[in-house]
């Protein structure tokens, strides 16, 4: 368990809101308000690993 806290950063929290919130079918304007994003390549490398 401890070696799993030690990879979670508070990048890791954005990320993870990130991907719930496109995959749940949110717009990417909603997602980048919601997480304060004002650049979409900031936004796309949150989400680039999602499957969708």
């Amino acid at each position: 368990m401890d070696s799993i806290i030690k990879n979670i950063s508070g990048h890791s929290m954005r990320v993870g809101a990130a991907q719930d919130l496109m995959l749940s079918g949110a717009t990417m304007p909603v997602i980048m308000n919601k997480g304060r994003w004002t650049k979409i390549d900031t936004l796309m490398r949150y989400i680039e690993n999602t499957n969708n």
